[in-house]
């Protein structure tokens, strides 16, 4: 083997044995060049070199190559460049099919060149299918599918998407239709992050027996929601029972908001409560606030109300006949006296007493008394016991008064009682009796002489019953004689 090495000024060859099977040219390139000529015996033929250049040939006018890096030559007739022979060279940005590729034939041990063209059919042989259908391995061969292609501008069309083990994970095969799992039995699909948002520019329609949000906050853009609704917005049945669940973890106080029939009303299983200074109405009309009425309310069916503090009736009859007393009719100076059976009100009359006279008029009753002002007292009495009989003097301007009294004993035994009457003046201011008086038995009974005018103190008329012999009932009246 030859080894060639460089210097600083020529290439030159370390070892200046002549080998078999040829010459070899010796030369420093200062001085000139000295040439073995190539003879029938493969000897080298002179040849003037440049820099970087071999001649390696047995031909008859053998050619100069100009190399880069280091070049190994053995016997049996393999060349090997290294790495360098090739880097050094500039790069092609592209090539058409006619330009020439350096290849490495790991068979042969050998470079060899080919065209562009043929380097391609020669390694995968010609693209499958159309233009813009996306190339794939078929069994050592390129495969191409109608339904995976790509408009050559970052956009890449699948028919249908298989994940995983699903049978059919994303279906595009309808026009216009995305179908997801459809063929795959139950299946949770997660889009995006926890934190990232889930944009649909279209409409979304889910079907199935249950969809559940698991969010804080559900924000609808749309101010209409339909319930029992198909997809085109047609009513799915009768919505008797439709409405709202707002469910507890305490049975109990789960809150219903339903339909109580088709079209009917809607029922709270809780009660309806709106701020403070709103209201209730019907058809845009206030009909209820926290203190008042609508103006539009006329008729009530209300069977009490409140203290009514202020208003003005205007009705020409009461709404309850006969003001709700039960009566039809009713003559001069009855009066309505409660009753307890059935908590009615039963008419009633005044009765004149001793010394009293009524007088009834059209909505008026008169009470007086008949002969002057007079008293009238009832009590009992008993055996060996003194008491009295006391009778407050009316109100007047004189300092004394004058009085007719009469008493009657009731006993039990009838010759105990008695009736008599006294009359006299009395001072006002004391009680005390100016004497005499003057005191007439009727009936003589053995009490009759137990009775005597005393002294009641002011403004007191007063009669004593001195140990009777007997027990009983009196009975006593007094008609006084002033201004």
């Amino acid at each position: 083997m030859t080894k060639i090495f460089q210097t600083t000024s020529s290439y030159e060859i370390e070892d200046t044995t002549i080998i078999l099977d040829g010459a070899v040219q010796i030369d420093d390139f200062t001085t000139g060049e000295g040439v073995v000529t190539a003879n029938a015996s493969k000897e080298l033929t002179q040849v003037v070199m440049t820099d970087a250049q071999l001649i390696i040939s047995n031909a008859a006018t053998p050619g100069a190559v100009s190399v880069s890096g280091d070049i190994v030559i053995t016997n049996a007739g393999v060349t090997a460049i290294q790495s360098s022979a090739i880097t050094g060279q500039l790069a092609e940005t592209s090539i058409d099919g006619a330009d020439l590729v350096l290849i490495y034939d790991d068979t042969a041990g050998a470079l060899r060149k080919m065209t562009r063209t043929n380097f391609i059919a020669g390694v995968a042989g010609s693209p499958a299918g159309v233009d813009g259908e996306v190339q794939y391995n078929d069994g050592g061969a390129f495969g191409a599918d109608s339904a995976f292609t790509t408009n050559k501008s970052g956009t890449v069309t699948v028919t249908s998407l298989v994940v995983g083990a699903n049978t059919s994970a994303i279906d595009l095969a309808a026009a216009g239709a995305l179908t997801m799992f459809a063929t795959a039995g139950a299946n949770d699909i997660t889009i995006g992050a926890a934190t990232s948002t889930v944009v649909i520019p279209g409409s979304l329609t889910v079907e199935g027996t249950l969809t559940y949000i698991d969010s804080t906050n559900l924000r609808i853009e749309d101010n209409v929601i339909d319930l029992n609704s198909t997809a085109a917005g047609v009513g799915v049945g009768s919505n008797s029972g439709a409405g709202l669940n707002i469910l507890s973890n305490v049975g109990a106080n789960t809150i219903t908001f339903l339909a109580l029939s088709d079209g009917g009303a809607l029922s709270s299983s809780s009660g309806l409560d709106v701020a403070t200074g709103k209201e209730y109405s019907v058809n845009g009309t206030s009909v209820l606030t926290a203190t008042t009425l609508g103006s539009g309310v006329f008729t009530s069916s209300l069977t009490a109300v409140g203290t009514l503090a202020t208003g003005v009736w205007e009705a020409t009859t009461v709404a309850v006949d006969f003001g709700g007393t039960g009566q039809t009719s009713y003559t001069n100076g009855q009066l309505l006296i409660g009753n307890t059976t059935g908590n009615t009100l039963t008419k009633a009359t005044l009765t004149e007493g001793d010394g009293i006279t009524i007088t009834n008029g059209t909505g008026s009753i008169e009470i007086a008394a008949s002969g002057g002002s007079s008293s009238k007292a009832t009590g009992t009495y008993t055996a060996t016991v003194t008491s009295n009989i006391d009778f407050t003097i009316p109100t007047g301007s004189r300092a004394n008064i004058a009085f007719f009294a009469q008493i009657y004993l009731e006993d039990a035994s009838t010759v105990d009682s008695c009736y008599l009457q006294i009359s006299g003046v009395i001072v006002r201011a004391t009680g005390a009796p100016l004497l005499p008086d003057f005191t007439f038995v009727i009936l003589p009974g053995t009490d009759g002489k137990s009775v005597s005018l005393g002294t009641g103190g002011a403004n007191t008329l007063r009669f004593v019953i001195t140990t009777p012999a007997g027990s009983g009932n009196y009975v006593a009246t007094v008609d006084y004689c002033e201004d």
